[in-house]
């Protein structure tokens, strides 16, 4: 959408700017932590407009929870570019694995869930993937196929029965 907006190149700038903030956010982030708690944090471009942080070692949900709010709220001040206010919107799937998940697609899928559960509330949110985000995607997966295997078979019809009004005999809704 920005690149339709701004162009591509303006694009690309505002997406600098907002890296830019994403980091200032994560290190800030990692300076108010413990003075002994050295896990990493790295903050990377998916894509698009999608960004991807990930911390090392154990996570609490209320953590990366604060992190995430801490990124939200980043968003509330407009992006200058060209002396042009811009205000974006922000939504955040999060994806906590366990201390022996090392596959790095799966977690990632799993934030992708989550992100698009965010989708359903207002800007500015913010979802913790569960299983049930997992069971929801995997139902309208299987219900787009079938959708499609029906139409591609015409095995898709529609059924309906008129509301007559029985005054005038005319056909009143269906």
């Amino acid at each position: 959408q920005m690149n339709v907006l701004l162009g591509r190149q303006q694009a690309d700038e505002l997406l600098e700017h907002v890296a830019a903030r994403l980091k200032t956010v994560v290190s800030s982030f990692e300076d108010a932590r413990d003075e002994g708690d050295m896990r990493a944090i790295a903050l990377g471009r998916l894509g698009g407009a999608q960004f991807a942080i990930a911390m090392e070692g154990a996570v609490l949900i209320k953590e990366a929870s604060g992190l995430a709010r801490q990124i939200l709220a980043c968003f509330q001040a407009p992006f200058t570019l060209d002396k042009q206010r811009l205000y974006l919107d922000a939504r955040i799937g999060i994806s906590v694995a366990g201390v022996t998940e090392r596959n790095a697609d799966k977690i990632l899928s799993r934030a992708n869930v989550a992100l698009y559960q965010a989708f359903k509330d207002p800007p500015g949110s913010y979802r913790v993937f569960n299983a049930t985000h997992a069971a929801e995607a995997q139902e309208r997966v299987i219900l787009d196929a079938e959708l499609r295997d029906a139409l591609s078979q015409d095995n898709l019809f529609i059924r309906y029965m008129p509301i007559i009004d029985l005054k005038t005999g005319q056909a009143a809704g269906v």
